[in-house]
């Protein structure tokens, strides 16, 4: 499945979703020089998610994009937190 999403000053949401419940995840602004700001999130959504969690995120992830700009692009990984399982993390011991 795919989503793309405009916001009136042309930054872009893109979702893409297999069916093993892996999401990708992209935003940015273009402008005539290159990009304004880009984002981009993956993970695998947690089996406990539902679809109206998810859909609550892309719809929160999207109102964040109201004058979003390069060093506030992290905020866009709140909604998701909770929702995605991001792989295996590396762990040093001492």
């Amino acid at each position: 499945m795919e989503i793309d999403l405009v916001k009136y000053d042309k930054a872009l949401l893109r979702l893409w979703a297999w069916p093993d419940r892996f999401i990708w995840l992209d935003a940015r602004r273009p402008t005539k020089k290159g990009w304004d700001w880009s984002w981009t999130l993956d993970g695998r959504l947690v089996v406990s998610v539902s679809a109206s969690e998810a859909i609550a995120a892309l719809e929160a992830t999207y109102d964040r994009l109201y004058e979003m700009n390069a060093s506030r692009t992290n905020e866009l990984n709140e909604p998701w937190e909770r929702l995605l399982a991001r792989g295996p993390v590396a762990v040093l011991f001492q």
